[in-house]
């Protein structure tokens, strides 16, 4: 018997380092994939050490797209919007919707009053609206704020006439104050570490008010302001300049006193009242910001 011998064709074995250099680069995938990721974890509104279970309720009753939110000085309850409702979360999670259309500004006050602004539609005028949740909201009176920012007792608004009031939910005016002649381009409200004081930021200055009654304490124009932070002692505001928060001043709003700062943070955020936590929006929901 005759056995013909075929020899197969030898098999070209892959150099060691081409190897090496191909398991390196899908390491190097996997590796940018997984840290590439993590800015988005360590952000995710569900996973915040202090607004987590509050936002995946709100995640879990409202769908997108969320205008805008509100939280409370004692973190127990956030109020997030969209074009035509509003779900109402609760520490213990529970959470209540409400139908309400055209809500343009949200804030808590130091009592737990919600307030809320609502824009005019073709079946109503805009809205200035209270809220104390065991209730149905209150109408206040029949005009919107530019901007409002809860205070200890009640809120401070800013009027399209450069008007800055101090209203209680009694419907009582407490004070106001106007600024037409010396505001250009407001930017907002904020209020300090214990709601006594509110800042307005605008492109000629910052101007600081006792919250009770909307009295002008100071206005600075130490720098172009382009952003603003009250610091946790209670008067100073730390204020980043142009360009592009290069520099900065710590101000003491009372005294006049000012310092130059550095930032470690520049971010927009905001100190909540009482808390003493820095918030910021992450996809259009309350995370913890580190300190300007």
């Amino acid at each position: 018997m005759n056995v013909t011998s075929t020899k197969r064709p030898a098999r070209k074995l892959l150099p060691t380092w081409w190897v090496s250099l191909a398991l390196a680069g899908t390491l190097g995938g996997v590796l940018y994939l997984i840290t590439s990721s993590l800015p988005f974890l360590v952000s995710s509104p569900t996973t915040d050490s202090h607004f987590g279970a509050l936002n995946s309720c709100v995640l879990k009753n409202l769908a997108a797209p969320r205008l805008g939110y509100a939280v409370s000085w004692d973190l127990k309850n956030l109020v997030s919007y969209s074009a035509s409702e509003l779900v109402w979360c609760h520490a213990n999670g529970d959470a209540q919707k409400h139908s309400l259309q055209g809500i343009t500004r949200a804030a808590f006050d130091g009592q737990g009053t919600l307030w809320l602004a609502t824009r005019a539609s073709a079946e109503q005028p805009p809205q200035l609206l209270y809220w104390n949740e065991q209730a149905e909201p209150s109408l206040l009176a029949q005009f919107a704020p530019t901007t409002l920012v809860g205070v200890k007792e009640g809120v401070v608004i800013l009027g399209v006439d450069g008007q800055v009031t101090s209203l209680r939910k009694s419907g009582q005016v407490a004070g106001s104050t106007s600024l037409k002649q010396g505001l250009t381009s407001p930017t907002g409200l904020i209020a300090n570490d214990d709601g006594s004081l509110v800042l307005l930021v605008a492109a000629t200055g910052v101007f600081a008010f006792q919250a009770h009654d909307a009295t002008e304490v100071r206005r600075e124009s130490p720098c172009p302001v382009e952003y603003a932070w009250w610091l946790p002692n209670g008067t100073t505001a730390r204020l980043a300049c142009a360009p592009n928060h290069s520099w900065a001043l710590d101000v003491d709003m009372r005294s006049g006193t000012s310092e130059k700062a550095e930032l470690q943070h520049s971010g927009p955020s905001t100190l909540l009242p009482l808390s003493g936590l820095y918030v910021e929006s992450c996809d259009g929901l309350p995370c913890t910001a580190p300190a300007p």
